[in-house]
């Protein structure tokens, strides 16, 4: 029977580092569970690391974290079907938007229930996800604003995803400028400038990250510590470093050699039959580390060990 081990240990201490990465930047970091369906314990796990809200975008592990007695913060992380409205207000204080109409039905549920509801408006900035357009958002933003019970709390962007474009100095620029300009025109503060997902912590931690963006949404890199985007992950045997999750794989803390100035690229094969502990308690179909091609880092010199649990 297929199984998936989690050190919640692990994933604690890559939120710690994430966190902290974050933090030197003035970055606050959602801790985001939908990869791990709202498992109480994998939440549990991020909050003692530091994460300052927990993020999922499915209402059914929300319902789980808060049936475990999980009583942080909850981002979710989409735009909310009108029939889910209640729901949505009853077990999340926060929730990304692009429809004044939807948010106009959160401000009806929020009144019902004596609540505030907190919005981030989404921003296209090139990926063709989601969002409003950049020259459309003061206007947006202002509607939604007015609103009883609603308290726009932020700007946000998503990019790597349906169109696959990453994040560049320009595109966070465009998300930065939509904040800046609903801040002139509606005279508020916005709490967050909220610039993307694990995709940008390289930004981040080559300082190139725009100096408006303070809130990310980070699930990849404190579950299995990768970056799919690049489908690489770097090594170092580094104190503090993330530590890599990967299904079926036991915990042997070995890495590569530069201290994180090269880049290993996964190659896998299906474990055998019999052999060793560890591959017998994974031979139900996991992938295992076979080997690695190294190359010259073209980037910031992330951290994993070679072969972890998950």
């Amino acid at each position: 029977m297929a199984r998936i081990e989690v050190d919640c240990e692990r994933i604690r201490r890559n939120a710690e580092a994430v966190v902290a990465m974050c933090a030197a930047r003035g970055i606050e970091v959602a801790g985001v569970v939908k990869g791990c369906c709202g498992e109480p314990a994998v939440a549990r796990a991020m909050l003692a690391g530091g994460v300052a809200q927990l993020a999922d975008s499915r209402l059914p592990n929300v319902r789980r974290l808060r049936e475990a007695g999980i009583e942080s913060d909850v981002l979710l992380l989409r735009l909310p079907a009108p029939s889910e409205v209640d729901a949505v207000v009853a077990l999340t204080q926060f929730s990304l938007n692009s429809e004044v109409d939807v948010v106009r039905a959160l401000s009806r549920a929020a009144q019902e229930q004596g609540k505030r509801h907190g919005v981030i408006l989404m921003i296209e900035a090139g990926d063709r996800r989601e969002g409003v357009m950049p020259e459309d958002a003061v206007a947006v933003a202002r509607d939604m604003a007015n609103l009883p019970n609603i308290d726009l709390v932020g700007v946000g962007s998503n990019l790597n995803c349906i169109g696959g474009v990453l994040c560049t100095a320009e595109n966070q620029q465009l998300l930065v400028d939509a904040a800046d300009r609903i801040e002139r025109d509606l005279g508020i503060s916005l709490r967050w400038v909220s610039g993307g997902h694990t995709g940008n912590l390289p930004s981040v931690d080559r300082g190139d990250v725009a100096p408006r963006i303070n809130h990310l949404r980070v699930g990849e890199a404190i579950l299995i510590g990768t970056r799919t985007v690049h489908l690489l992950r770097a090594a170092s045997p580094a104190p503090g470093c993330l530590h890599g999750l990967r299904r079926g794989h036991r915990a042997q803390d070995q890495a590569f050699p530069s201290g994180g100035a090269h880049w290993a690229r996964r190659l896998y094969e299906r474990p055998a039959m019999g052999g060793s502990r560890a591959s017998q308690a994974s031979h139900t179909g996991d992938w295992r580390t076979r080997s690695a091609d190294h190359r010259p880092a073209a980037a910031a010199p992330w951290c994993f060990p070679r072969r972890c649990e998950l």
